[in-house]
């Protein structure tokens, strides 16, 4: 008989306090938190106890430490998974009058769980190190961000018949009055990542793929200073392989990689057309990544590859758009 999978459900509590500062300001700090349940997930049900789990194991065959020997992987959907997000924040708004709106946050979050989904996200490992305990995968989300801030800004130019710098021909204000800038900036602490062997240390012969860790050496995984290149983002010496036919002890989602900052930029201004005031042509030119500022991806956390600990691509650099909208 086929087993119903339960509802996944998540329980979301919070906790705000607001404050007005004169006419324009405001500041608001808050507490948000969540706790989700029946996850799905991947298990192998069908996967071998490692040789180092078994008495004489490690000269045994696959088959003798498989639950059904005469089948292979059995890859089944579990519900079984379990997060907390638990997150506190700071807000400050300024209303847009004379022509300034600002918006700035800092969010200090943590994510856990044993999944964060039946698809692979980012470096985040599609099955458990061990199938037979979930729990053991308990560790930072794929999606988890430590620290966030955001800074958006819209700014209308004094520019025009009524502003600073007044303009009072109405052919060369509807040219150079009205236009406003806009710019979201974001820094962000970087990706999750989880360390792996690459290889099947623990002589199971996973169907699907292997999925083994390393044993964590208690030295920082990050290096520092000059240390740190693309080439050598992660301290070798913080990890080393198990031994054969056991699981590592590191930690799924124990690595953080680089660091995201980005800057969008936006210039743009609505025309009212002269002959018909419902009719409008919206000009604007963005920026994405306007500082052309790389965003590294996160490096190879595969302690036996010969790239282990290395950096070898960005994110998107600096993109331009102009765009022209008529309304009517």
């Amino acid at each position: 008989m086929a087993k119903s999978h339960k509802t996944t459900y998540a329980e979301q509590y919070l906790l705000n306090m607001q404050r007005q500062f004169g006419q324009n300001w405001s500041v608001e700090m808050g507490y948000q938190g969540a706790q989700s349940r029946h996850l799905y997930g991947f298990r192998n049900i069908n996967i071998a106890t490692p040789a180092g789990y078994v008495p004489n194991g490690t000269g045994s065959s696959v088959k003798f430490r498989t639950p059904f020997a005469n089948m292979g992987g059995i890859q089944y959907v579990h519900d079984e998974g379990i997060g907390n997000y638990n997150a506190l924040s700071a807000k400050a708004t300024r209303r847009f009058s004379n022509g300034l709106n600002v918006i700035g946050s800092y969010t200090w979050a943590k994510s856990l769980d044993d999944t964060s989904g039946v698809r692979v996200q980012g470096n985040d490992p599609l099955f458990p190190q061990d199938n037979r305990c979930l729990r053991c995968d308990y560790g930072l989300s794929a999606f988890d961000i430590r620290n966030r801030v955001v800074i958006s800004t819209l700014y209308e130019l004094p520019i025009g018949s009524a502003k600073l710098l007044r303009v009072s021909n109405r052919g060369v204000n509807a040219l150079v009055g009205g236009w406003q800038l806009g710019c979201i900036f974001i820094h962000q602490t970087g990706a999750i990542a989880t360390p792996q062997d690459g290889i099947d240390r623990s002589s199971i012969q996973g169907a699907g793929g292997n999925y083994d860790r390393p044993n964590a050496t208690g030295k920082s995984p990050y290096l520092q200073g000059s240390a740190r290149t693309l080439n050598d983002w992660v301290n070798p010496s913080a990890y080393q392989l198990a031994p054969v036919g056991f699981f590592g002890n590191a930690h799924r989602g124990s690595f953080t990689g680089p660091a995201v900052t980005n800057l969008d930029a936006s210039f743009h201004k609505v025309l009212q057309m002269p002959y018909n005031e419902k009719h409008q042509l919206s000009i604007r030119f963005e920026a994405f990544n306007a500082l052309n500022h790389p965003t590294w991806n996160t490096p190879n956390m595969t302690v036996t590859s010969p790239t282990f600990g290395r950096i070898t691509g960005t994110g998107a650099l600096r993109q331009l758009q102009l765009a022209a909208k008529y309304q009517f």
